[in-house]
């Protein structure tokens, strides 16, 4: 397995790229994501990402996003993650399905909104791409063992057959630690906690805590992966 590089999909970003907002939803570098798009706007969303550089950032909703939803004002956390369509399928109504693959972390500077005949229209973000810290390579191999023990914890066999490639050392552990903090049965806030976090070695010590106290807690239970289409 090649080491998937997340800032190498983005060379000649403009910079500017649509904004999916939903509610319960964090997008990582690294993680392929299903969406089912059925809302007017985020149809002409996913035509105009189609039409341009492919791309897609996931933003997910502040509390008190509810009485604004149907406006292009509705709370976000800034911080988000730019995805690029890998797929994509066109059904006869007009609806989509598509599968993004996340490829950098983001934080969205500006935002403005592209009409919509008819509707309210869809957002887009002026993003400036996020580096990371890196981890000491001499620390890598104790962080990596950390974490992939956290997860079996928490996971049970049944899913980690799942991530049996992604728990190869070849994996870099940057992108080892989000592909599992995304399958983690976690709440969305503190998936998007994980997200802001640049530091490589903060956020795998974070997750390695997470998971262990989640183990736990109670048994690992049913685990589906890969997750079922998000719907907007």
């Amino acid at each position: 397995m090649e080491e998937f590089d997340a800032t190498e999909g983005l060379a000649g970003f403009s910079g500017s790229v649509p904004i999916f907002p939903l509610p319960d939803t964090v997008h990582f570098p690294g993680v392929l994501l299903p969406l089912h798009v059925f809302e007017e706007r985020y149809r002409a969303m996913v035509e105009s990402a189609l039409a341009g550089e492919r791309l897609i950032a996931m933003a997910l909703l502040r509390p008190g996003w509810e009485p604004l939803y149907e406006t292009a004002a509705a709370p976000i956390h800034s911080t988000v993650c730019v995805g690029r369509i890998l797929a994509e399928e066109r059904l006869d109504d007009g609806r989509y399905h598509v599968v993004l693959r996340g490829e950098a972390r983001g934080r969205v500077t500006s935002e403005r909104e592209e009409p919509v005949a008819g509707g309210v229209g869809f957002r887009v973000g002026k993003v400036d791409l996020l580096e990371e810290s890196p981890v000491d390579p001499v620390e890598t191999t104790v962080f990596r063992r950390q974490l992939v023990d956290a997860f079996r914890e928490h996971a049970g066999s049944g899913l980690e057959q799942a991530f049996h490639k992604v728990l190869d050392e070849r994996v870099s552990l940057s992108v080892l630690c989000d592909v599992l903090g995304f399958a983690a049965q976690l709440p969305s806030s503190t998936k998007q906690e994980l997200l802001e976090e640049l530091d490589v070695a903060r956020r795998v010590r974070s997750l390695s805590n997470l998971l262990s106290r989640a183990g736990a807690d109670g048994s690992p239970g049913d685990r589906t992966f890969p997750p079922p289409f998000s719907m907007n």
